[in-house]
C-alpha cells in the first residue's frame, strides 16, 4: 500500500478527505497520480468535488493547486 483517502458524497458533489500518503514515499509524486485518477472517475459520477486542506500543510497545498483545485473559502479553526 503506498497511501489511500476517503470521500464522501452529498447529492451531486464529492469531499475528498483524508488522503495519506505512507511517509517515507512521500514526495514521489504518489499523491498526484492516486488523487488524479480518482478524479477522472469521480468526474464520471459527480459534478463536482471538493477538498479540505490545512493551509500549514503547505506539501498537500502545492498538490492540490498543481492538480487544479482552486481555494474558494478560508476558515480559521480554534480549540480550547
Amino acid at each position: 500500500e503506498v497511501g489511500h483517502f476517503c470521500f464522501t458524497v452529498s447529492n451531486t458533489t464529492a469531499c475528498i478527505h483524508d488522503v495519506e500518503i505512507k511517509e517515507d514515499l512521500r514526495r514521489n509524486g504518489y499523491g498526484y497520480q492516486m488523487i488524479s485518477s480518482a478524479l477522472q472517475d469521480i468526474f464520471e459520477k459527480y459534478e463536482a468535488v471538493i477538498l479540505h486542506v490545512t493551509y500549514e500543510n503547505f506539501p498537500a497545498y502545492q498538490l492540490y493547486k498543481k492538480l487544479n483545485f482552486k481555494v474558494l473559502e478560508e476558515f480559521d479553526y480554534y480549540e480550547l
